[in-house]
């Protein structure tokens, strides 16, 4: 990504990718829910923490209640991208799956990984 001009702080500049490249870049065509979730969770350990993870849960929760039109790429390359940026940006483990279910619009899954692995880890 040519441009990393960052405003409010340098937490993704610490990052091998930017959120921005995961949700527009790489072609996964992400919604707003979704990309909020990706940056939330790529951000929460050099930005705001517990505050960013309870986030990406509301997220999650308004995608449930508000059921937004899913135009991601589903196809099997968005998975090996996201398991490709998860692995680059250092993200927990349970990253990757979390991501997964972002991507297919499994709200409920998706915030109860978040829950499960990430608030318990913090």
């Amino acid at each position: 990504m040519n441009n990393t001009k960052e405003v409010g702080g340098n937490h993704y500049l610490k990052q091998a990718y930017q959120p921005i490249q995961l949700i527009a870049e790489l072609n996964l065509n992400l919604n707003f829910f979704q990309g909020n979730i990706v940056k939330y969770l790529t951000r929460y350990r050099d930005k705001n923490g517990l505050e960013d993870v309870n986030k990406a849960v509301s997220y999650a929760e308004l995608g449930s209640e508000l059921s937004p039109p899913n135009n991601a790429y589903l196809g099997n390359e968005s998975v090996e991208k996201i398991h490709k940026y998860c692995l680059a940006n250092n993200l927990r483990r349970s990253a990757p799956n979390i991501l997964i279910y972002t991507l297919h619009q499994d709200w409920k899954n998706v915030a109860y990984y978040i829950t499960l692995f990430l608030i318990k880890n913090l």
